[in-house]
């Protein structure tokens, strides 16, 4: 923190903030007597919540930790999920004949059920006067019926049930995601937003290498024992989240009741919670921020994830080698394997990512460029590679650009925020960028199933989801270039 930043704090707050340089941890629960009534008054209105943003401490590392230990659960299952296990069930269930389509469906109707969820449970969760916290309760909600859900899906049953199942499995995910997503900003002061970013990152590589790691011996332990094995972790990591990072609450004083504001339902008015909305896209920065998201993150990492699992059961030669030595006996296995080069790229890249960006002043443009072009390079080497070594090197280039790329995220988002009030609606908004690129899924699903079709020997269609993945990585990487507000 800046001596001018040290010097707008009272005496009591400055004299934590040395504390906590030195080592000491804060709990946050103490911030209510840290604070004068001039900070707690954000923007000129009384801040429904206190937070250790609004005092510019900073989080201990062990803050950090346990901020981004859901992140770790949350990768540790879905990537496995919609990689490996996804696939692998719907080719078991339904067959293989239209496994791109259906697969495609399936995720389309989750991202449908994500476009109305995720600005909702936002909403709701900023509106909340809980006192376990606005972000807590949706949590431990959501992780209660996804488990549920996942409990039914490990059991193969048929494909209108498993599709259901999957649905109000995307419900309980987005009770999830809204919420947590506003602890960032809710805890994090603008200071460590960088940091905090990389930790994310690092969090979620760890997650997806620990997630592959174990769905590696699903042959063994079957499609149920390794969904459970991924819902345990998934829960696991939730409760360190929910436990040891503390929302504290806070209710005005009886001197301050002049403040009036009208009470704010989510159902007074459709009209207006729909403008609510989308309010933060009429902005230029958050909206090309959109935008930018759609493209590099999610309609290319989609692509890639989708259609992974597909692309070493039908293109990749067998027996899968590396140096000589047969690393993997099934698809399944392959793909696991893959996320070793993959991932460990990535831990490295997100690790310093954000750290780097803090070190230059909070430039961030440079990285989004470089993970850009990686990914880009990646998707350009599995478009003309079908040797398994030859495809583990071009995992390892796109891990590189993804981990630069979610160190850099969340950061990103955060920088743009503007109303403390609404954290969790405008990070929800944000995080619709991630589901909507699976509504254009069935389209890609349906041209790669017609082109393979054509040219089944020649894998020509896997060669184009691949091209397509690189165009979209490279103009959704320049594109950000135009969002004033980040260096």
């Amino acid at each position: 923190m800046s001596a001018a930043e040290m010097a707008s704090l009272s005496p009591d707050v400055r004299r934590r903030h040395s504390h906590t340089v030195e080592g000491d941890d804060i709990d946050d629960a103490d911030l209510l007597h840290l604070l004068s009534d001039d900070e707690l008054h954000l923007g000129g209105a009384l801040s429904p919540v206190a937070t250790r943003q609004a005092s510019g401490i900073p989080l201990t590392q062990r803050q950090l930790f346990a901020l981004a230990a859901y992140w770790f659960g949350w990768a540790v299952l879905w990537m496995p999920l919609l990689v490996i296990v996804l696939p692998k069930q719907i080719v078991e269930i339904a067959g293989p004949e239209s496994k791109g389509s259906n697969m495609s469906s399936i995720l389309m109707l989750g991202s449908i059920v994500s476009l109305v969820c995720l600005p909702l449970f936002g909403s709701l969760s900023d509106m909340s006067t809980h006192t376990f916290g606005r972000r807590r309760p949706f949590m431990v909600a959501g992780c209660v019926t996804a488990t549920i859900s996942l409990v039914v899906m490990g059991y193969d049953p048929p494909m209108p049930v498993y599709t259901s199942c999957f649905l109000v499995l995307s419900v309980s995910n987005n009770m999830i995601i809204a919420p947590y997503s506003a602890l960032v900003p809710d805890v994090v002061p603008q200071s460590q937003r960088g940091t905090a970013s990389s930790w994310l990152g690092a969090m979620a590589m760890l997650g997806y290498l620990f997630g592959g790691f174990l769905t590696f011996f699903m042959t063994s332990m079957g499609t149920f024992g390794t969904l459970l094995l991924l819902n345990v972790f998934h829960a696991l990591a939730l409760y360190v989240t929910v436990k040891y990072t503390d929302e504290v609450q806070f209710k005005p004083p009886v001197s301050s009741a002049t403040i009036i504001t009208p009470r704010r339902t989510p159902f007074g008015s459709i009209a207006a919670t729909v403008v609510s909305f989308i309010a933060p896209l009429r902005r230029h920065d958050f909206r090309l921020l959109f935008i930018t998201r759609f493209m590099t993150q999610m309609v290319g990492i989609a692509t890639v994830q989708e259609f992974l699992s597909f692309f070493v059961s039908d293109a990749v030669v067998r027996p899968f080698l590396f140096r000589g030595s047969v690393v993997a006996t099934s698809p399944s296995e392959a793909v696991a394997i893959m996320f070793i080069p993959m991932l460990l790229g990535a831990l490295l890249t997100s690790s310093l990512s954000g750290v780097v960006s803090n070190a230059l002043g909070g430039k961030r443009k440079v990285i989004v460029y470089w993970s850009g072009g990686l990914m880009a390079t990646g998707c350009l080497f599995l478009m003309v590679s079908r040797e398994f070594t030859a495809v583990l090197f071009a995992a390892g280039v796109f891990g590189c650009g993804y981990g630069a790329f979610t160190a850099v995220d969340w950061a990103l988002a955060t920088d743009l925020l503007e109303d403390d009030k609404e954290y969790a609606k405008d990070m929800a908004v944000w995080g619709i960028a991630m589901v909507l690129p699976n509504l254009a899924m069935p389209l890609v699903g349906g041209l790669l199933d017609y082109v393979q079709r054509l040219s089944p020997v020649n894998t020509l269609g896997y060669s184009l989801v691949w091209f397509i993945a690189a165009v979209e990585f490279t103009a959704g990487s320049y594109l950000v270039k135009f969002i004033y507000k980040i260096q």
